[in-house]
């Protein structure tokens, strides 16, 4: 370390020896009172912030690096918070308080304008879970970190996130955030409260939040509840039907049970049209097998007509849902489950299905997006 460079400043020289008398003072004292601290702490702060050089900033961070690792705890707090405040602080002083242990390192994570967008990702990387929720309170946090805390799973990290005034949040992120809100309504309630979120996101969020965000939902973003007095009837029957229906053997007729009515498909428009028809709002109904309102809402998302699904469930294989699945951005989880939930539209035994299941996933897996995509145009 090069200190003549130091020893020739008519500015830093004098600090530097206020700050060895100063810290000499302090390990002499038997008690390491909040004072002296705070007196040792503002000569750090005030050495950072003379006019200096770049070659003195280094300098001076290097001196000030090798005392804080030889400090105890409190003085580390003591100097962390006064050097959160200092704009151009030395970088390599900020990253040795931002990697010590939480106590030390919250000030700096929380105030300090020194760590840049790469400084915050490798702590992110590095570091566990208070780390990561101190940096999402944080005023102005860059888009790429907003990212990689949004793709997180630390709910109190995604809570701080979605609770900062001070940050601007892109669609990806939303998206990832809203996902992960599905049945959390503490995340849930302050990501519907930000100008960001869209009606589409907040509409798949009413699907999945407690009745008190259902109706914010209603007042805020223009929410009609999915299924409307008109269509009960609909829904009912369907249910009645599904365990009435006697046993048909031949496949054709058996699929023709399926068919919804003008109703089911309306309401699918319906939904359709206002950005809650989406493939996790198809998969509910699935699970609750009402397989004529699922048909109905399949037909609109992908602009196939009736007999089409019903030609693509029936398709042994799954390569017409694989299709439709990759086309759509579905993800592989939820192809899996549309496949296994429409297994009634299949006439195959065990051995087969596992067979198809298999052919199934590695078609889906070899389709892009853009191929699925012109072999779903070829058919309308």
């Amino acid at each position: 370390m090069d200190l003549g460079v130091l020893g020739k400043s008519k500015t830093v020289a004098p600090m530097l020896v206020k700050l060895y008398d100063t810290h000499k003072l302090y390990k002499l004292a038997g008690n390491k009172s909040g004072e002296a601290k705070s007196e040792l702490a503002g000569v750090v702060s005030d050495l950072l912030r003379g006019d200096l050089t770049e070659r003195e900033k280094d300098l001076v961070g290097d001196i000030l690096v090798t005392l804080v690792r030889q400090a105890e705890k409190d003085l580390k707090m003591a100097i962390a918070e006064r050097l959160s405040l200092v704009k151009e602080a030395p970088s390599q002083l900020v990253l040795e308080l931002a990697y010590e242990e939480i106590e030390v390192a919250k000030t700096i994570l929380f105030k300090s304008q020194s760590l840049d967008t790469l400084d915050l990702m490798y702590i992110i990387n590095s570091k566990d879970a208070p780390y990561w929720r101190i940096i999402a309170a944080r005023e102005n946090i860059p888009g790429p970190i907003v990212k990689a805390l949004s793709d997180l799973d630390d709910m109190p990290t995604l809570i701080n996130l979605a609770s900062n005034k001070y940050i601007h949040i892109s669609e990806s992120s939303m998206e990832a955030l809203v996902k992960k809100a599905c049945n959390n309504d503490e995340l849930a309630r302050p990501l519907l409260a930000r100008k960001e979120l869209s009606r589409k996101l907040a509409h798949h969020l009413y699907e999945h939040v407690g009745e008190v965000l259902k109706k914010y939902i209603q007042d805020n973003y223009s929410f009609e509840a999915p299924i409307l007095m008109p269509e009960v009837n609909d829904v009912l029957l369907e249910f009645v039907e599904e365990d009435n229906k006697p046993a048909i053997n031949n496949p054709r007729e058996k699929h023709s049970e399926y068919l919804p009515t003008e109703g089911m498909l309306a309401s699918a428009c319906r939904m359709h049209e206002r950005g809650f028809l989406t493939s996790i709002s198809m998969l509910e109904v699935l699970k609750r097998k009402q397989y004529q309102s699922f048909i109905a809402q399949l037909s609109v998302f992908c602009n196939l007509s009736v007999d089409q699904v019903i030609d693509i469930l029936h398709q042994e294989k799954g390569h017409g849902l694989a299709i439709i699945a990759r086309a759509y951005d579905m993800d592989k989880n939820s192809f899996i489950q549309i496949f296994l939930l429409t297994e009634n539209f299949r006439d195959c035994d065990r051995v087969t299905e596992t067979y198809a299941f298999n052919r199934a996933i590695g078609y889906y897996n070899r389709l892009t997006q853009d191929v699925a995509k012109n072999l779903l145009e070829e058919l309308n």
